[in-house]
């Protein structure tokens, strides 16, 4: 039984099912389903109930009595990789972020951190949402930054942050503002920051559903992609238009020659949800709240979009 073990295990509990686990962890569920067979091979109890035609899992009372003690151990293995990394002074502060809030979002407050007096050291790590989700709750990271609100039990998730959606065209496009209707966009120009299957990619299911009602499903998009950290590839040149939040638009048209174009039926705005466990590693306890008054500082200079 090793560290991965104990994730596995937590992982099926949590998602009620050995294929979502599979999925939350990027694991095959051939895999995941030997590892919990030989774990409870070693235990030499049943730990899941398994019953033909139920997808769900029920724990066994061994199994109940595990998850207790697996969470223990857990914590432990946490305390002791900090404790390996020398005082506390040397504990890095651990961020799974989605990428849009890289680069022309929280880059510079992260700037500011590392090369402050004291520094403080960051671990930062770039995953899709869900996955975030997962990490918070395993306590596998310290804090997250997600684009839609999720519920779990043991994750706390704060909005933070709240962004205007804004059109962004070349100079030269012959699309003109200050404002423009949805209509007058051409989706068959479009670079799109979203997925066909999973509504959470991109700006939020409640951006998706705005979009799809005004842009036709059955006309694919120029390009489609799902970071927006592609889609800067594509900006130097040609004859396109794409979506996305005003602060990375912002940060774009410096860079690039890009003009931003306001919508004239606004679509939902992008939320950036801060996720933390119910109960933080206590070794990293004091870097988190000075981390988070950082972060409210730095929301507040953003003016008119922070929330």
């Amino acid at each position: 039984m090793d560290k991965e073990d104990l994730q596995i295990f937590m992982a099926i509990v949590k998602e009620e099912s050995i294929l979502k686990a599979a999925d939350a962890l990027y694991m095959s569920p051939s895999t995941v389903g030997a590892r919990l067979k030989n774990l409870e091979g070693e235990l030499r109890v049943e730990l899941i109930r398994r019953k033909k035609g139920i997808k769900k899992i029920a724990l066994t009372e061994e199994g109940l009595h595990f998850y207790r003690t697996a969470g223990k151990m857990l914590d432990l293995y946490q305390e002791c990789d900090h404790l390996q990394s020398g005082s506390n002074s040397n504990i890095p502060l651990t961020i799974a972020t989605a990428d849009s809030y890289l680069d022309n979002n929280f880059v510079p407050l992260y700037r500011k951190l590392l090369y402050g007096t004291p520094p403080m050291r960051l671990d930062l790590q770039l995953y899709p949402s869900d996955m975030i989700y997962t990490l918070v709750s395993h306590r596998a990271v310290d804090i997250g930054f997600a684009l839609y609100d999720v519920k779990y039990t043991d994750v706390v998730t704060e909005a933070i942050f709240e962004d205007d959606i804004v059109v962004v065209v070349p100079q030269d496009s012959p699309l003109q503002g200050p404002a423009i209707h949805p209509n007058a966009l051409d989706p068959e120009r479009e670079l799109f920051i979203g997925s066909r299957t999973n509504r959470n990619v991109g700006w939020g299911e409640e951006f998706n559903l705005w979009h799809n009602k005004w842009f036709s499903y059955d006309k694919e998009p120029l390009l489609r992609v799902n970071l927006i950290s592609i889609i800067s590839y594509f900006l130097a040149e040609g004859d396109y238009w794409t979506l996305m939040p005003r602060t990375s638009a912002r940060g774009y048209a410096q860079r690039y020659h890009l003009r931003m174009l306001e919508l004239s039926i606004p679509s939902p705005r992008r939320t950036c949800y801060m996720l933390k466990h119910v109960q933080p590693n206590p070794l990293v306890q004091h870097v988190m709240e000075q981390f988070e008054t950082e972060l409210k500082k730095y929301i507040s200079s953003l003016g008119k979009n922070s929330k």
